[in-house]
């Protein structure tokens, strides 16, 4: 039998080595680092347009309504509950008893003040003021009742509002702009740290969350690394555990490391060209349809997909994705012809050929227009390539300001609207700073589809905008595109359809 101070001491060396373990696997499961692609423009959330920045959004702020991860319907956030009143008015009741990170409580003047102040108010220049113009009014009634006034019968004032994030008057206006544009401030799981703008962002887990159990993981953080090669390598080697926008040619490469596994699921995100049809940028060959026709033509765009996304995305024939209500999938676009292609460009009167430019901003647009530049050189037309790579939100203020020269190479998705009033008034709206077609019929059509209860009438009015989109090729749509991430073999993460990465729920699996 062993003696007490033998067996004393073996319990202290079981002890001291527990000690010396447990920081470093405290270290791997109490933090994670998420490597992205571009830049985080700003954290003012109404300023851009950008994913990286929304999907950090659902971490240091929550949302009006939520969608469930699995099935997308629609659930309570911020709202603890609401009703239609009628075809114009909605009424909401906002949990109680819930804090921003400075401690101030968010009532319903929060909610009054980021749409009318904010989001509406013409001098804020807000990126998305146009997806919110069904508003007319919201009425505070207290601090945890309002509602929302809307300029005619909208039926899609949830899904608009499952990706709102209120803000509180009280730091913006104590704070400035300034301080508005640098610091995140919001109810969320996470709480903002740090953020050394163009390489880092540290978020620390907020002890005093409202939902219990949440967040699973204490620490977030995110880097950007905009090469891809170097994402995979600090992926394998451990020094992240998720990594963004991961090409179909690089699948492999992770998915047979020991240490890692690919994330994939379709979404219902779309890459198109957009033609500079109306002459925004400039006199251009494009504002001839013909010329756009022979483009299209040109372009064996089913080849080059199959060659380049090997299986990971499918062509598309129209201006919105499969998963959006009013997607027509009985339009079809114009068929591979390069003789036709040619015989076009005869009629047009460009027999001698030209020169256009292309602007782009991620790889798998890169890699299909360096594709589309060989087939298009064979009908006279030598395409220059606009790298936009790492830099999209340069690129995202060139084209929204109206200098996206003669073709943009662009990708789109609503996030969490599923319904082509997401999608089609963002790029042929009125008033939209995307809008390089400006054809008014079609703007007449989307505010007729976007003021109506009436389903069927919708969708009447979505496939006339869609069919007239493609018979005069102010788009050349290209793709779908999934999403595929990166991540560590004992990552737990659900990744819906809408792009959105709720890291709030990830989790370590032991």
């Amino acid at each position: 039998m062993k003696s007490a101070k033998t067996i004393g001491c073996y319990i202290m060396f079981v002890f001291f080595w527990c000690l010396l373990a447990f920081p470093a696997f405290a270290a791997k499961n109490d933090t994670l680092i998420w490597a992205i692609s571009s830049k985080i423009p700003t954290m003012d959330i109404y300023a851009t347009t950008s994913l990286n920045l929304t999907n950090i959004y659902h971490m240091v702020s929550d949302s009006l309504v939520e969608r469930d991860l699995k099935d997308l319907s629609i659930k309570p956030g911020l709202a603890k509950s609401w009703k239609r009143i009628d075809e114009t008015t909605w009424e909401f009741e906002l949990q109680p008893n819930i804090k921003y990170h400075n401690g101030n409580l968010l009532t319903s003047e929060a909610i009054r003040y980021t749409i009318m102040d904010r989001i509406l108010n013409q001098d804020m220049k807000a990126k998305l003021r146009s997806a919110y113009k069904f508003i007319k009014a919201v009425e505070v009634i207290d601090d945890l009742h309002f509602k929302i006034h809307t300029t005619g019968p909208y039926p899609l004032v949830l899904e608009r509002f499952c990706t709102f994030f209120p803000y509180d008057p009280g730091f913006c206006k104590k704070n400035g702009e300034d301080q508005v544009a640098q610091f995140a401030m919001g109810t969320g799981p996470y709480k903002m740290v740090k953020w050394e703008k163009g390489s880092k962002l540290i978020l620390s887990a907020n002890e005093n969350y409202w939902v219990e159990g949440l967040p699973k993981i204490k620490r977030i953080t995110i880097r950007v690394i905009p090469e891809q090669s170097t994402r995979i390598a600090e992926l394998i080697s451990g020094n992240v555990h998720l990594i963004s926008k991961l090409d179909p040619d690089k699948v492999s490469i992770v998915d047979k490391n020991s240490k890692t596994k690919v994330l994939e699921t379709p979404s219902h995100r779309i890459n198109f060209w957009q033609f500079d049809s109306m002459g925004r940028a400039g006199k251009s060959p494009v504002q001839d349809k013909r010329v756009r026709q022979a483009i299209w033509h040109a372009i064996d765009r089913q080849a080059i997909i199959e060659t380049m996304f090997k299986g990971h995305a499918k062509m598309i024939d129209t201006a919105l994705s499969p998963f959006d209500f009013g997607f027509a999938p009985d339009i079809k676009g114009l068929a591979y012809d390069p003789v036709k292609a040619k015989k076009l460009l005869k009629d047009a009167g460009y027999s001698n050929g030209f020169d256009l430019d292309v602007m782009y901003y991620y790889p798998i647009q890169h890699q299909f227009d360096t594709a589309a530049m060989g087939y298009l050189q064979k009908v006279g037309i030598n395409l220059r390539l606009k790298d936009f790579r790492g830099n999209i939100g340069q690129a995202i203020q060139a084209r929204d300001g109206g200098k996206a020269k003669d073709i943009g190479n662009f990708g789109w998705a609503s996030y969490m609207l599923l319904d082509a009033d997401g999608t089609l008034p963002i790029w042929f709206g009125e008033e939209s700073k995307k809008n390089y077609t400006g054809d008014k019929e079609i703007e007449a059509w989307l505010t007729e589809a976007r003021f109506s209860f009436d389903s069927e009438k919708r969708k009447e009015l979505y496939f006339k905008a869609q069919k007239k989109i493609i018979e005069n090729v102010y788009w050349m749509p290209i793709n779908t595109v999934n999403s595929i991430y990166g991540a560590s073999k004992n990552l737990k993460l659900i990744l819906p359809i809408n792009e959105t990465l709720l890291l709030k729920t990830a989790e370590w699996m032991q």
